[in-house]
């Protein structure tokens, strides 16, 4: 019986280690979530926003090889089959692509350009003056002494729609 024991303990390490039985485990609840949906009733149509915000997600799962979460995903979230065309969803989400940002899902550039990249400099020339009011205001302590002038820029973000 120790043989039997010691075989059945390697053999569950063994397809623990290698992922198997995770891969098992997400397959299987995305086909009893499956079995579930196909009798309830129909979900309402996804927003333009919430269909875009799909997309990423979807992407982003495809290129790490989510493979059972986003068949769970599609279904619960009613996306459409046939993914948006990334050249759609770039212009959308006004990104400018290149070589390197294609390689990787939309979402990491979005990423990437939160935290590397400051919106107003980056805008700042494409501003027109008309659009701008620049004011120079005097911020001041504590004490009501003036600490140094401050450009403050004001602008209606309607016009960069």
């Amino acid at each position: 019986m120790s043989t039997y024991d010691d075989l059945k303990s390697v053999l569950k390490e063994t397809l623990e280690n290698k992922g198997v039985t995770s891969d098992l485990k997400s397959r299987l609840r995305a086909e009893l979530f499956s079995v579930l949906e196909e009798n309830t009733f129909d979900k309402p149509l996804v927003s333009q926003e919430n269909l875009l915000i799909n997309e990423l997600i979807r992407e982003y799962m495809e290129f790490n090889h989510y493979k059972y979460s986003k068949s769970v995903f599609l279904k619960e979230s009613n996306q459409p089959s046939i993914p948006l065309n990334r050249e759609i969803m770039a212009a959308e989400l006004h990104i400018k692509e290149n070589s390197t940002t294609k390689q990787v899902p939309l979402i990491y550039s979005m990423l990437w350009n939160l935290l590397n990249k400051d919106p107003l400099k980056e805008y700042e020339e494409e501003i027109k003056p008309s659009l701008m009011n620049n004011h120079n205001s005097k911020q001041t302590n504590k004490n009501g002494s003036v600490n140094k002038n401050i450009n403050i820029y004001k602008y209606n973000q309607d016009h960069f729609d």
